[in-house]
């Protein structure tokens, strides 16, 4: 896996790294990266990271959850949003609950990780609603959102939650059988008036 910049005025670097979750060079990347993105988050109204991609099976939920633990290893507090109705409990919530202890990560005794996911069997409108309440109402808590959503291919709340958030960060995992239409997205997302942070392209 691998980041690097979706445009020229985006400005997260191409790092390699390995696939490895711990201590080596998979959640170092991530650690350069969540600082680079903090430098990004001082000039948008919100504080809060929009996880998208093409396809099931692109990373969005490894990146989700290695960017809330880069976060909170650097004493950053954040609020973790499953956002993808379609998907099981076994998404990004227990991911970080299961493994990588980022539920015991505290910071003067208060916890510094902070997880949410909506009622999946909400209408698309009031989904995304309620997600956007709760990037909201993280914001005077001082916590980036980081919201994890479900492939853009296959359903409309990525598109709907771009312009709510932040930032972008889009997930692509080349070699595929059908190249996704990449260009056509990010048109979408210029027309959405979306920032767009960066990818991270996984060749894992």
């Amino acid at each position: 896996m691998k980041t690097q910049p979706l445009s020229a005025d985006a400005a997260v670097e191409r790092i390699t790294f390995g696939r490895s979750m711990g201590e080596g060079p998979f959640i170092e990347t991530f650690r350069l990266l969540a600082l680079h993105l903090e430098q990004m988050l001082r000039r948008t109204p919100s504080k809060s990271i929009l996880i998208m991609s093409t396809q099931p099976g692109d990373g969005r939920t490894t990146t989700a959850t290695a960017l809330a633990r880069a976060m909170c290893e650097s004493q950053k507090p954040v609020l973790l949003i499953d956002a993808d109705p379609f998907g099981t409990r076994s998404g990004s919530a227990s991911a970080l609950t299961n493994g990588d202890g980022l539920a015991r990560s505290q910071h003067n005794g208060h916890s510094l990780l902070h997880r949410y996911r909506p009622r999946p069997e909400l209408p698309a409108a009031a989904f995304i609603n309620d997600v956007a309440e709760a990037i909201s109402a993280a914001g005077p808590l001082d916590m980036t959102a980081i919201i994890d959503t479900p492939p853009c291919l296959n359903s409309s709340i990525a598109f709907g939650l771009a312009p709510k958030v932040g930032g972008v960060l889009y997930v692509a995992r080349p070699g595929t059988r059908r190249r996704p239409p990449h260009g056509e997205i990010r048109a979408q997302l210029d027309l959405l008036g979306a920032t767009v942070f960066g990818v991270v392209v996984n060749e894992a």
